[in-house]
């Protein structure tokens, strides 16, 4: 199942991306990126989670969607 839904979050990052590159926004909007981090780790705590283990989840899934993000705007518009 969390493979599932890494998958969906992936394909919501190609979307995201694709817009992005429309409106000529950057990829990285280090604001968003703060407060989801702050409300997703405290969700994660009130889990009984480890805030350095969500962190790292949310760090590594960041990563990732930039990546897809910065690939497919540097692909050439055909």
């Amino acid at each position: 199942e969390l493979i599932e839904v890494l998958g969906k979050r992936m394909n919501v990052s190609r979307e995201i991306g694709a817009l992005k590159k429309e409106h000529n926004m950057p990829v990285v909007q280090a604001g968003r990126y703060d407060d989801i981090m702050t409300t997703r780790v405290l969700a994660a705590k009130s889990m009984g989670m480890s805030e350095d283990f969500m962190r790292s989840i949310l760090s590594t899934i960041h990563e990732e969607s930039v990546r897809i993000q910065v690939e497919l705007n540097n692909k050439k518009q055909s």
